[in-house]
């Protein structure tokens, strides 16, 4: 299965992780029909379509949103983060990545 192109960007500085589409289906109650007593209720298909950004391959989960602009609100600060932390943070677990800024600051000074 191939995945679809990114439909759009959240974008800090000169990073930038892309926004996929997704297709999620969901099993939600049939409003139209009449519920007995004693009986579960109908349950029909329902196909939504979501946003995620797509942060795997940076160390971190998909940031899933209703629409584009959620989803680029939602992975601003991601971004921003890796942005200012640098690339070589992106390859640490988060516990090496804390102690490679700790340190960085400790640092800067000289």
């Amino acid at each position: 299965m191939k995945r679809e192109p990114p439909v759009d960007y959240v974008r800090y500085g000169a990073f930038s992780l892309p926004i996929r589409r997704s297709h999620v289906t969901a099993l939600v109650r049939d409003s139209s029909g009449r519920q007995s007593k004693g009986k579960s209720p109908k349950l029909i298909e329902k196909e939504y379509v979501s946003f995620y950004v797509d942060a795997r391959k940076v160390g971190r989960d998909r940031i899933r949103a209703a629409t584009v602009e959620e989803a680029k609100e939602k992975g601003l600060p991601i971004a921003k983060e890796i942005a200012l932390e640098g690339m070589v943070a992106i390859k640490l677990s988060p516990e090496e990545r804390r102690i490679y800024v700790s340190a960085a600051k400790t640092l800067q000074p000289t």
